[in-house]
């Protein structure tokens, strides 16, 4: 109950009357009702109340264990990312750190003279598709079993665009999106319709059918693309982040629509569908906006200190956002009026400040995460401990020194590891993949 302030008087809330407030040279020995002590216990009620505030705001953001969990014997009853206790927790944890020490590395020369700034597996063909400078490549990789494995490619993009290819994108139709930044002419997006790998050579590359190009306005950056990974293969939607806002394209009998459009004040540098009607887009500024597609522009607006560089689904109701030296993952179930604060923070070194390749799966629990030494960072998707490191840039050395290059000419590239990407390969084999300089390299059991 709010009392009334009186001046030169202070309500005791003990003994439920008003005190007058006595100067400390004329108050009795022991009073508690002097300036002082008045003004300390308004300072104490103060911090009080900022405490109680703060508790109730974490209670609200977080997620309730159920009183079933805290039973010994029913705490394997529920989601297994909260049973601390129980065997299967033990049991996942292991798997992550026996997948993680068992990859071994294998180095596909692509390109000698050119690095790889753009990746995406396309499972019909066990293809790599990948861009180097202003052209965009299909290579198969071969497998290991191979009596005589060799890499075959061919260009899909030549003659396409004079410009550097900031983004692929494949969908479930197996529609490649290419984006051009727009650096010498105008930027754009390519959009190719993949040849059924039924009608392809055995031990071919991918190959496309048809190709349609889409130029923007002058003046406009083309920055990143996604395609909708729950849309059946008659719906296609690709979304496209440019410098000034976010374009959908939909497969229309044919036709490409792009009448949906989503704003934005700054680079939209990574897209990422959470769900059929859920995408999230983060910008150069730190904003990481969700964007609700039925509520006609409507969009949920997060905040990351820094550019928010690449966007992953973790879950359900999960989203990992990495950023130029830190990764947040969050829990969307906390979001409220406020921003949520993240379920966890992992730290990793990128002093010169350079994208950095970022991918995280699901399935294993497993996020992987570049640095600026050129090492693979793996952690835990479950509280971010770290499961192990790669070395990409000595791995790729090693093979080179194996082919017969001379150990002076091994230069490190600039960009170093760019593009990183948990793909299934054969009969669900996990294979992680990652581009070095002109190379792929595959780690995988």
């Amino acid at each position: 109950m709010n009392r009334r302030q009186l001046p030169g008087y202070y309500f005791d809330e003990e003994k439920g009357k008003y005190f007058r407030i006595l100067p400390n040279h004329n108050a009795p020995t022991g009073s508690p009702y002097t300036k002082d002590k008045v003004a300390l216990a308004q300072r104490a009620a103060k911090r009080q109340k900022i405490e109680q505030h703060r508790r109730t705001e974490d209670k609200d953001q977080c997620v309730q264990r159920s009183r079933i969990l805290s039973s010994p014997l029913l705490s394997e009853v529920g989601l297994y990312r909260e049973l601390d206790r129980s065997k299967y927790a033990r049991l996942y944890e292991a798997r992550r750190k026996t997948f993680v020490a068992g990859l071994d590395a294998t180095v596909h020369e692509v390109s000698p003279n050119t690095e790889i700034s753009c990746f995406t597996w396309d499972t019909a063909t066990s293809s790599a598709l990948t861009s180097l400078a202003s052209d965009t490549t299909a290579c198969r990789l071969p497998r290991r079993h191979e009596e005589f494995p060799t890499v075959t490619y061919h260009s899909l993009m030549r003659g396409f665009s004079p410009q550097e290819v900031s983004s692929m994108t494949l969908s479930p139709s197996r529609v490649l999106a290419s984006t051009c930044i727009g650096s010498v002419t105008r930027s754009g997006v390519v959009l190719m319709k993949m040849t059924d790998a039924d009608m392809l050579l055995p031990k071919s590359p991918a190959e496309f059918d048809l190709s349609v190009v889409y130029h923007f306005e002058p003046e406009t950056t083309t920055w990143s693309s996604a395609a909708n990974p729950f849309t059946s293969p008659e719906d296609t939607v690709i979304a496209v982040g440019t410098s000034k806002e976010v374009l959908l394209y939909t497969d229309a009998d044919g036709r490409w629509d792009d009448q949906q459009r989503l704003p934005g004040k700054s680079d939209a540098l990574d897209l990422s569908w959470l769900t059929p009607q859920t995408l999230a887009t983060g910008y150069r500024n730190g904003d990481l906006r969700l964007w609700d597609l039925r509520s006609q522009g409507s969009a949920i607006r997060l905040r990351k200190t820094g550019a928010v560089c690449n966007i992953r689904r973790t879950a359900d109701q999960g989203v990992a956002i990495h950023g130029m030296n830190s990764i947040a993952l969050y829990d969307l179930r906390m979001a409220s009026k406020r921003a949520p604060r993240p379920v966890t923070t992992i730290d990793f070194d990128n002093k010169d400040g350079r994208p950095r390749g970022f991918d995280v799966s699901t399935e294993l629990g497993v996020v992987a995460s570049a640095d600026d030494e050129n090492f693979i960072r793996l952690y835990s998707l479950r509280d971010g401990r770290e499961l192990g490191r790669k070395n990409a840039e000595a791995t790729w050395r090693q093979a080179q020194l194996k082919a017969g290059c001379d150990e002076k000419d091994l230069c490190r590239p600039e960009f170093g590891i760019r593009c990183l990407q948990f793909a299934k390969v054969g009969v669900d084999e996990d294979v992680l993949f990652g581009s070095y300089a002109g190379s792929v390299v595959e780690w995988a059991w």
